[in-house]
C-alpha cells in the first residue's frame, strides 16, 4: 500500500509538471518496455518511469509499471528525450531515446534490468529522498526528517515546524488558530494524547517520529472529533529489505539530551521494526501577573512574579510485526509503550495592595512536586484484498492505557509590607493526583471499486473510553501541626464515553472531475460521576455528520476543490471536573459538568498548482461553530479568580491560507506558509458585552541551501500577530531557529548544529478583561538552547531479493490513506 501510495504522487507530481507549452510538435509517439530485478530477472510492480526533456531537462510525462513490470506511455510530443527508470532501493537506469517519423513514433525498450544499490562491502545506504510537504487528496504530509531545526527536540518542537500549526508555552496545540484539533498517533486514538497529551508530546523525541499528516477538512470515513481537523504524528517504523538501523545521540546546553536506535529486519514473510528513544530536559520558567480587581468598590491591586524549573525525563518503545501470509492477506501487530518522570519547583511571590499603596497581604508560595506517566497502545490487525479491482477489507483492534500521577508539597510564606519574613508561621498543604485512561476500539471498513471510475467505502467503529480522575490534598495545621484533609477538595472524578459510529462514502470520477460523498452516524453514551458525593451527569446523544468533496482538474498542472464537513469538539475530563485546582490559590481552575459539545460545519476552498519548481497551494474556509467551548474567567470579592468552561453561543471563522513550496536554485529551497482569519465571537449568552470581531494572521518561512552534497543551512522563522479573545488579547509571538548538518562516510553518518529561538524571542503574553477585572500577564520558558546531534546509520541489505506483489501495501500501518 505504502509503494502505491508513493507511485500514485509521484505520478501526480509528474503529470502536473507536465503541462504543455505552446509549440507545434504533435503528441503522437509511445515508448514501452518492462522492468525487471536485475538478479532474478522477476518483475517490479510500481517502478517510475520518467520522460525528462534532452533539451531543457524539463519533466514531458511518465507513467508506472504494472504487475507484470510492463508500462506503455502514450501521446509524447515528438522529441528527444531521457527516460529514467527508478524503484526505491536500485540504481537509476537512463536511456536516450529520439522520436520522430524517421527514427520511428513507437519505442520498444526491451527489457530494462534494474540492479540493488550496494557497495564494496556488502553495506548499503538507500536514502528515500522527500519533499518536505506532499500534497494528497485529504491532507498534507510534512517529512520532518527534512527539518533540521527540530533535531535533538520533542514532539512539540516538531509541530512548531508544520504551517497552520501553532504550540503555545503550556504545550496546547493549535491548528489554524484554534486548539479544538485531534491528535492522533499512528493514525489511532490513543491514551497517551489524551487529556495529558502536553506532558506527552513534549517527552516524545523528535527523533521518534518520521512524519506529520494534516487534514483540516477529513471525510465521513475518518473520525468527525477536531474542530479545525487532524494532526496524526507517523512514528518511525523501516521497511526496507533485510536487516539495518540508524541510531542518534544529541547533547543540548542547559542539560537536555536525546537518544534514540531504530532496528529493522525484513523478510520475504515478516516485517519486524523496533524503535527506541530517550529525552531528557532541564528548562526554567518565568512570568508575571498584573491584576486590578473592582468586585469590593476599592481597586485592588495584585502583583505576582513567578519563577520555576522542571526537570523531565523520558522514554518511548515502539515495535511490531508484519506478517505476509499471501500475496492478498497480512496481518500486524505492534505496541508502542512510553514512560516518563518529571520535578518540578516553582516560587511565587504574591502581594495585595489597593491603588492608593495602602498594603493588604503578601506571601511567597513555593511548590515542590513530581509526577510519573506510563502508557501503552497495542494495536492487532487483518488486511485482505478481495478479488476484484480496489477490493479490500481491514479489521483493526486497539487498547490504549494511560496512567499518570503527581504530587505537590506547597508552602505559604508570610511577608511583611517591607518584604521581610513575618512572625507568622508558614502554612504547608500537599496535592496529589492520579488520573487514569483505558480505552478500546474496535473497528472494520470495506472498501470495493464499482466500475472503472467509481469506488464504495463503509465502515462501523467502536471506541470505549474510561477515564478517571483521584485528587487529594491536605494541609498541616499552623497552632496545632495536625495534618487534616481538605473535605471541601477531594474528591474522584470518573467519566464514560462509549460511541458507536457506522459510515459510507461513494466516490466516482469523470474526465475532470472527481466528486465524493459520505455519511457518518454516531450514538454516544456519555457519563460524567462524581464518587464521594455520589452526583451523575449524563450526556447521550445522535448526530450526523455528513460530508462531500468535489475536484476539478483544471490542467495537468492545476486543481481545484471544494469540500464541506461537520465535524465535533466533545469535552475532556478537565473541562468536566468540577473540582477546583488549588496549584495556583489566587488563580483557580476548575471544570463545568453541564458542558456540551460543539459542532462545526467547515467548508474549504482549496486552489493547487505546479509550475516548474514551485509548488503553490492556496485555500480560503469558513467554519460555523454552535455551542463553543470557551475559558471564562471571574473575581470574587477576595480578588481570587476562577477560570471555568462555558458554552458560548457560537462563532464564525473566515480565513485564506496560503502554501508555497519554491526551488529558487539547484542548491536553495524555501518553504513559505500563510494563514489570516477572522473570527466572530458571540458570547452574549454569557454576558451581555461578551462579543467581539477579531482579526489576526501567522506567516513562517523555511529555508534550506545546500551547498554541496554533504553540508546544508536551514534556517525558520515563525511571526503570529497579536489576536482579541472573548476576555481578552494574546500579544505577538515570533522567533527564528538555525540548523547547520555536515554528512559524511557516504551518506551513513551526520552531524547536526541547531540554535533553537536565536534572539530568545519565544514568549506569550496577554492581557484579559472581565466583570470586576482587567489582567496583564506574561509567561516564558527556556527556548534558546544549542543541540548538537550526530546519528548513524548501519545495516546490510539482501541483493535481488524478491518483491512482494498487492499484499504488500499495508506494512505501514500507521498512515491514514485514501487508496
Amino acid at each position: 500500500m505504502r509503494q502505491l501510495f508513493i507511485i500514485l504522487f509521484t505520478l501526480a507530481a509528474i503529470t502536473t509538471m507536465a503541462q504543455r507549452q505552446p509549440g507545434d510538435r504533435p503528441a503522437i509517439a509511445s515508448v514501452f518496455g518492462r522492468v525487471l530485478d536485475g538478479q532474478t530477472g522477476k518483475p517490479i510492480e510500481f517502478a517510475t518511469i520518467t520522460l525528462v526533456s534532452a533539451r531543457d531537462s524539463s519533466i514531458e510525462t511518465g507513467g508506472v509499471s504494472g504487475v507484470d513490470g510492463r508500462f506503455k506511455i502514450e501521446q509524447i510530443r515528438l522529441g528527444m528525450y531521457d527516460v529514467q527508470v527508478t524503484f526505491i532501493g536500485y540504481e537509476v537506469k537512463r536511456i536516450r531515446v529520439k522520436l520522430n517519423p524517421q527514427e520511428g513514433l513507437a519505442k520498444d525498450l526491451g527489457d530494462i534490468r534494474l540492479n540493488f544499490v550496494v557497495n564494496e562491502i556488502g553495506t548499503a545506504v538507500i536514502e528515500e529522498k522527500k519533499e518536505y510537504m506532499e500534497l494528497m487528496m485529504d491532507k498534507k504530509v510534512f517529512n520532518v526528517d527534512q527539518v533540521m531545526g527540530a533535531t535533538g527536540g520533542v514532539a512539540t518542537d516538531i509541530l512548531e515546524t508544520i504551517p497552520s500549526v501553532q504550540v503555545d508555552v503550556d504545550g496546547n496545540i493549535s491548528l489554524r488558530g484554534s486548539q479544538n484539533v485531534t491528535v492522533l498517533i499512528d493514525g489511532k486514538p490513543s491514551a497517551l494524547t489524551g487529556s495529558s497529551r502536553q506532558a506527552i508530546l513534549q517527552q516524545l523525541p523528535a527523533s521518534s517520529i518520521e512524519r506529520v499528516e494534516v487534514i483540516t477538512n477529513p471525510s465521513a470515513k475518518y473520525d468527525p472529533d477536531g474542530m479545525t481537523g487532524i494532526i496524526n504524528i507517523v512514528l518511525k517504523k523501516n521497511k526496507l529489505a533485510g536487516f539495518h538501523g540508524n541510531v542518534q545521540l544529541t547533547y543540548g546546553t542547559g542539560d537536555n539530551y536525546n537518544a534514540s536506535l531504530g532496528l529493522n529486519l525484513r523478510t520475504s514473510k515478516f516485517n519486524i521494526f523496533s524503535n527506541y528513544s530517550f529525552n531528557y530536559n532541564d528548562r526554567f520558567s518565568r512570568g508575571y501577573t498584573d491584576r486590578l480587581s473592582f468586585a469590593t468598590g476599592d481597586i485592588q491591586v495584585l502583583d505576582q512574579q513567578n519563577r520555576g524549573n522542571r526537570v523531565g525525563f523520558g522514554h518511548t518503545i515502539k515495535a511490531g510485526t508484519d506478517f505476509y501470509a499471501s500475496s492478498t492477506t497480512t496481518f500486524n501487530v505492534s505496541g508502542t509503550y512510553n514512560i516518563s518522570e518529571d520535578s518540578d519547583n516553582d516560587s511565587v511571590f504574591n502581594k495585595l495592595s489597593y491603588t492608593t499603596g495602602e498594603f493588604l497581604s503578601a506571601f511567597d508560595r513555593n511548590s515542590a512536586g513530581s509526577g510519573n506517566r506510563n502508557g501503552y497502545d497495542l494495536t492487532a490487525g487483518m488486511r485482505k484484498e478481495l478479488k476484484g479491482k480496489d477490493h479490500l477489507w481491514t479489521i483493526d483492534g486497539q487498547f490504549s492505557s494511560f496512567d499518570g500521577n503527581s504530587i505537590s508539597d506547597i508552602e505559604n510564606i508570610i511577608l511583611e509590607a517591607n518584604g521581610s519574613y513575618s512572625d507568622t508561621a508558614p502554612f504547608f498543604e500537599t496535592n496529589a493526583s492520579d488520573d487514569q485512561t483505558q480505552t478500546i476500539t474496535l473497528q472494520t471498513d470495506y472498501s470495493k471499486a464499482t466500475g472503472e471510475n467509481g469506488k464504495l467505502e463503509a465502515g462501523y467503529k467502536l471506541t470505549d473510553r474510561n477515564m478517571l480522575n483521584d485528587f487529594y490534598a491536605e494541609f498541616r495545621d499552623t497552632l496545632t501541626g495536625n495534618i487534616t484533609p481538605y473535605l471541601d477538595r477531594n474528591n474522584i472524578f470518573r467519566y464514560t464515553e462509549q460511541i458507536h459510529a457506522a459510515y459510507g462514502t461513494y466516490g466516482y470520477k469523470w474526465e475532470r472531475i472527481t466528486a465524493q460523498g459520505g455519511m457518518r452516524a454516531e450514538q454516544v453514551f456519555t457519563e460524567s460521576k462524581l464518587l464521594d458525593t455520589d452526583e451523575t451527569f449524563v450526556n447521550d446523544y445522535f448526530a450526523l455528520f455528513p460530508s462531500g468533496f468535489l475536484t476539478y482538474k483544471m490542467s495537468k498542472a492545476s486543481d481545484i476543490q471544494l469540500s464541506y464537513s461537520r465535524r465535533i469538539n466533545r469535552p475532556n475530563t478537565r473541562q468536566l471536573n468540577p473540582f477546583a485546582n488549588y496549584s495556583d490559590n489566587l488563580n483557580l481552575r476548575r471544570g463545568n459538568p453541564y458542558l456540551l459539545p460543539e459542532f462545526v460545519n467547515a467548508i474549504d476552498l482549496s486552489y493547487s498548482i505546479k509550475k516548474e519548481s514551485t509548488t503553490y497551494i492556496f485555500s480560503a474556509y469558513v467554519h460555523d461553530v454552535n455551542q463553543v467551548i470557551r475559558r471564562f474567567k471571574t473575581i470574587d470579592t477576595l480578588g481570587v479568580s476562577t477560570t471555568t468552561y462555558e458554552n458560548q453561543a457560537g462563532s464564525q471563522n473566515i480565513g485564506i491560507e496560503g502554501v508555497v513550496n519554491l526551488d529558487v536554485t539547484k542548491w536553495w529551497s524555501l518553504n513559505m506558509s500563510f494563514n489570516g482569519y477572522r473570527v466572530n465571537n458571540d458570547g452574549t449568552n454569557l454576558e451581555s458585552d461578551l462579543s467581539n470581531i477579531a482579526y489576526s494572521w501567522t506567516g513562517r518561512v523555511m529555508s534550506t541551501m545546500k551547498f554541496n552534497n554533504t553540508m546544508q543551512l536551514q534556517a525558520t522563522g515563525f511571526y503570529r500577530a497579536p489576536e482579541n479573545t472573548v476576555q481578552g488579547r494574546m500579544s505577538e509571538m515570533y522567533f527564528i531557529d538555525l540548523a547547520y548538518k555536515v554528512s559524511f562516510f557516504k551518506g551513513k553518518g551526520s552531524l547536526t548544529v541547531n540554535l533553537r529561538d536565536v534572539f530568545d524571542t519565544r514568549q506569550f503574553s496577554f492581557s484579559s478583561f472581565g466583570r470586576g477585572f482587567e489582567q496583564e500577564s506574561l509567561r516564558k520558558r527556556e527556548s534558546r538552547n544549542l543541540f548538537v546531534s550526530l546519528s548513524w546509520r548501519f545495516g546490510k541489505l539482501e541483493v535481488g531479493r524478491e518483491r512482494r506483489g498487492r499484499g504488500e501495501g499495508n506494512s505501514d500501518g500507521g498512515g491514514m490513506e485514501i487508496d
